[in-house]
């Protein structure tokens, strides 16, 4: 048994190489680099000209997920990074930045898969922003946040009654391949609510038709402070702010000034440029004329 493995131009081989005693499980590269998922769990990563350019590193099992990605977008030491991601049949998960050859990440991903009451991990891939991204079989999506040093879930099918569950409809992409980071949510949102309709079946239906109105609003409420913490984990900025500016406007409609001032306070603290978009979203509603002044008084005098 061996693994023999070509890059190609055209029909001109550039160079080769072989690997004795062993079959290649997954692949996945760019234009300067490869990874080679090799039997038993064996990671091997070639540069552009053909070198083993990293010694076989040996993950303990055979890999059952494999991304490399060049981040476009992303904050601090991420943004312009080329991300390895790999995960085994196991659910060990390692990142590393290639080019840099630093380990990011080591996690496993079985206890959140277990936590979250599934068996089965559908995928693995990084997100537009190069963050790991688990996806388990009853869809519900979970992100590794560096900020809380732990998986944050960023889709889940708990928001039906939610006013605004039927407006996040599917843009286009898939889970696997979605369009873009705005898309990114959405496709992940959708997916989840859809997997909960099928389960519930004609029972979703019936109980939304019991919720009353009062019970919808909560619901709408849980559902936008949800949708705001997921974007700012995707890191999808565009994204983070149309949802926090219909979180923001949800509150000011419901009168509800103690959130209100949490959120300002929030973004007076780490992001005056949010906070002037989010002020813009409570603008028109005539109670909070006096508490978007004083913010913005807050805001011009600094």
């Amino acid at each position: 048994i061996s693994a023999t493995v070509q890059c190609l131009e055209s029909t001109s081989c550039l160079w080769s190489d072989k690997h004795l005693g062993n079959t290649v499980d997954v692949v996945s590269g760019c234009e300067e680099y490869l990874a080679l998922g090799l039997g038993r769990g064996i990671l091997q990563v070639y540069s552009k000209q053909g070198r083993r350019m990293w010694p076989p590193l040996s993950l303990g099992s055979p890999l059952a997920f494999m991304e490399m990605k060049r981040v476009a977008g992303g904050e601090g030491d991420l943004m312009g990074a080329l991300i390895l991601l790999a995960v085994t049949t196991d659910g060990k998960l390692w990142c590393w930045d290639l080019e840099r050859e630093v380990c990011k990440l080591q996690s496993d991903v079985v206890p959140v898969a277990l936590g979250e009451g599934s068996y089965r991990v559908k995928l693995v891939r990084l997100s537009e922003k190069g963050l790991p991204l688990v996806v388990l079989d009853s869809n519900h999506a979970l992100v590794y946040s560096s900020k809380f040093s732990t998986w944050v879930r960023v889709a889940d099918g708990s928001h039906l009654y939610s006013e605004f569950a039927s407006g996040i409809t599917q843009l286009g992409g898939s889970a696997l391949s979605p369009g873009g980071c705005g898309e990114e949510l959405n496709t992940l949102q959708t997916q989840a609510q859809a997997q909960m309709a099928r389960s519930a079946g004609g029972a979703a239906a019936r109980t939304l038709n019991m919720v009353t109105a009062a019970e919808q609003r909560r619901a709408t409420g849980r559902h936008l402070e949800f949708m705001s913490q997921a974007a700012e984990s995707l890191g999808d900025e565009a994204t983070e702010v149309d949802w926090w500016c219909k979180l923001v406007k949800f509150l000011a409609q419901e009168g509800d000034q103690g959130k209100l001032r949490e959120i300002l306070d929030k973004f007076l603290q780490s992001d005056r440029k949010k906070m002037k978009s989010i002020l813009s979203a409570i603008a028109s509603v005539r109670s909070m004329q006096r508490l978007v002044t004083e913010y913005l008084d807050i805001v011009n005098s600094e």
